[in-house]
């Protein structure tokens, strides 16, 4: 062993006394591994081991943790905690293993085993909903059914502010209802839109006599009581909401894809559907006051001038370089001596705290504050400072709080909040809307969401965020993907655009125009088709890409295959950019190209690229339309907000470059869902190729499943 190694291991076996209990089993594995294989001289610095991904894959595949049955989020986030606590070198290569995928379906906080006599009666229960309580009362079982059955949960604030003007049938087949919820001062509405299946027959009726300007429901709170005392009798005792749709969900797995279960009934979260979506497929079966408020919210957004920059990829995604462990560095933090003995702040109850308890904590908080190098550690640090300080003592004081309340403040973000988010340095406000729908889906009390509410507001603030009351509600709306049958239009759009530019600057449509016209043309497919970040396609070199030879190995496939490498050796001449947005980001896309006219136009462009330099590097080339230069040094961001805006007037929805990513993710899913690929089997596989670590991420931010359901049943209407 070399000296360096036996320095470096024995910095490891000494903090394995440190190790939480849940990294433990494999914490030990790992220096089993490390004393077993030191002949391959891991690369050390500072008595830190950088992990190469020839170790990991041999980690992984040890027989130690395959017999521990770990799956591909415990490894990777062991392998995070390791980096973040400093025990190896941040460096250290980590990407997803692909193991069979559990976390797309977490089913954990299912009915318990005494609750199983539900699942036998609730088919029964549904069935007596749909077909005898309307005779006996229509309002109730289109109540019931909405609020339990269908396949998206309404709340009651959903249910209490629906109206009939803003409900719309397609094909008596199914229903959508808008749900307007807050107007902000400037004329944005935040709204739900929220699809009807089962009540579809249901809601008819109940609609009937009823005008555009009525309400669906006249006494929601009264039909919530009336639901109760309905499931009461037959079930002969009191059901919980939860546990009905809980084992509606049960009953519904025995014969449908967990992964599309999990969808449906809101265990994982895809991307909601616009208006302006459902606009395109069925056109004038969407009522125009409900199409001209989404575009009133477009408008709204579109006030900030959107200009491209490197930045525009965390649109969707949340930067992960944040070292923020609540359990790890927060936590302790309240722990202090005490008459020998060690106390827990928050743990104590008020008559036992005096201020010198919290002076103590706070010394602690603050000395840790002066160390912290990570924004947002330092943000929430800096928070309970903040609080500790409007704690008081005996007699109450103006503007201060108690110390019960300051407590239940900190359990509250710990729990919903700081659980939940890790990077608070460049939260956005899709972000805090999410976590608050969230948790209103769940069915978290309504006292407890307002205070949650308050104390984001709060925390936000006082970090000089200044994400006011309605900002944190609103200012949110679903990106729309960009159809297929779109892309044709956006390609001649760009034709149009530099033909129009030619003319305004008096110049000939000749070489230069065509090229500029031929590579933003290329730009639209190759994003499309892979399904790159904005930063990743626009630094590929040209040796990135390259065209395989499949009909070597299968004569039946006539589609142009393409892969393409992503890796940072693009990024060494840009300026200010020195990494991809995580190490995940790094990987190798295979993609298809089955339209012939787009494979042409794309083979034409890798062509023309390569022939415009002596020793060509980048694909996309950067261009002056003064000069009517074309440089070798690859495209500036600014350049692409003219691909941006063309997208955003061909579509009319909201859309952008990005959205181009959103629509190879769902066209993805759809192609292997229409093939029945086993959903379970290829979606950590496709995270891969998006870049993220975990499926979860994809489905959130870029697959479009309310959407995918639209379509298909679209495309099978018109077949009929």
């Amino acid at each position: 062993m070399q000296l360096e190694f036996e320095k470096a291991f024995e910095y490891l076996y000494q903090k394995s006394q440190d190790i939480p209990k849940k990294y433990l089993k494999l914490y030990r594995v790992l220096l089993d591994i490390l004393r077993e294989n030191s002949k391959q001289k891991l690369p050390i610095r500072h008595n830190r081991f950088k992990f190469t991904e020839a170790f990991l894959i041999l980690f992984s595949q040890s027989e130690a943790v395959i017999n521990m049955r770990m799956h591909s989020h415990r490894i990777y986030d062991f392998i995070e905690y390791l980096k973040n606590m400093d025990y190896i070198s941040h460096t250290s290569d980590c990407y997803p293993i692909k193991e069979p995928l559990v976390q797309i379906n977490k089913f954990h906080n299912f009915l318990a085993p005494e609750k199983f006599y539900i699942v036998d009666k609730v088919q029964e229960f549904k069935k007596y909903i749909l077909n005898e309580l309307w005779k006996e009362n229509l309002e109730l079982a289109t109540y019931m059914c909405m609020s339990l059955i269908e396949e998206m949960s309404w709340n009651e604030k959903a249910l209490q502010l629906a109206k009939v003007e803003d409900l719309f049938f397609i094909d008596n087949k199914k229903a959508y209802q808008i749900v307007q919820r807050e107007k902000l001062e400037d004329g944005f509405v935040f709204f739900d839109t929220l699809k009807i299946r089962q009540g579809v027959k249901l809601l008819k009726l109940l609609l009937t006599n009823r005008s555009r300007e009525d309400k669906v429901f006249d006494n929601p709170d009264n039909l919530q009581k009336k639901a109760k005392d309905k499931i009461k009798d037959f079930f002969g005792e009191q059901v919980l909401k939860n546990n009905l749709r809980r084992a509606l969900l049960f009953v519904d797995m025995q014969s449908t894809n967990g992964v599309i279960m999990a969808l449906k009934y809101q265990k994982i979260h895809s991307v909601p559907i616009s208006i302006g979506e459902l606009n395109y497929l069925y056109g004038d079966k969407v009522p125009q006051h409900l199409i001209a408020l989404e575009n009133n919210n477009l408008v709204c957004i579109n006030k900030k001038p959107e200009e491209i920059n490197e930045y525009s990829d965390y649109v969707d995604e949340m930067p992960s370089d944040t070292k923020f462990d609540y359990d790890q560095k927060i936590a302790p933090l309240f722990y202090f001596n005490k008459d020998r003995k060690k106390y827990n702040l928050l743990q104590m109850k008020s008559d036992e705290v005096n201020q010198e308890d919290l002076e103590h904590v706070k010394k602690q908080i603050k000395n840790m504050i002066e160390k912290e190098t990570d924004i947002s550690t330092g943000m929430v640090l800096e928070y309970i400072v903040y609080l500790i300080d409007r704690i008081y003592i005996g007699k109450k004081i103006a503007e201060k709080i108690k110390f019960n309340t300051f407590v239940n403040y900190i359990n509250l973000l710990k729990k919903q909040f700081f659980s939940v988010f890790t990077d608070f340095e460049h939260i956005d406000e899709a972000k805090l809307y999410f976590i608050v729908r969230t948790y209103e889906q769940k069915g978290l009390a309504a006292k407890s969401i307002e205070k949650l509410q308050y104390l984001i507001r709060d925390f936000f603030t006082y970090n000089g965020k200044h994400f006011s009351k309605k900002s944190i509600q609103a200012k949110y709306m679903p990106k729309s993907l960009i159809f297929y049958d779109e892309l044709d239009v956006i390609l001649n759009a760009v034709e149009i655009y530099f033909r129009e530019e030619a003319k305004k600057r008096k110049k000939r449509y000749a070489k230069f125009y065509k090229f500029v016209t031929l590579q933003f043309q290329a730009y639209v497919l190759l994003a499309f088709y892979t399904g790159l970040r904005l930063n990743e396609l626009r630094t590929r070199a040209h040796k990135d890409i390259c065209k395989e030879p499949f009909y070597i190995y299968d004569s039946n496939i006539t589609e142009n295959i393409y892969t393409i490498n992503v890796d940072t050796k693009g990024l060494k001449d840009i300026k200010n950019i020195d990494s991809f947005k995580s190490s995940n980001a790094i990987r190798r896309v295979c993609f298809k190209v089955a339209n012939k006219e787009h494979a042409k136009l794309i083979q034409d462009f890798l062509k023309e690229s390569q022939n415009r330099d002596s020793k060509p590097r980048y694909l996309f080339k950067d261009f002056d339309q003064k000069s009517l230069k074309i440089f070798t040094k690859t495209i500036e961001f600014s350049k692409l907000t003219i691909l941006n805006n063309i997208i955003k007037k061909q579509v009319n929805r909201y859309a952008t470059l990005h959205s181009l990513r959103h629509s190879c993710a769902t066209y993805w899913f759809l192609e292997r869902r229409q093939a029945r690929y086993n959903d379970n089997n290829i979606l950590l596989d496709f995270s891969i190729v998006m870049g993220h670590a975990f499926p979860a991420v994809t489905f959130q931010s870029y697959i479009h499943f309310e959407l995918l359901e639209e379509i298909e049943e679209y495309k099978k209407d018109i077949i009929r």
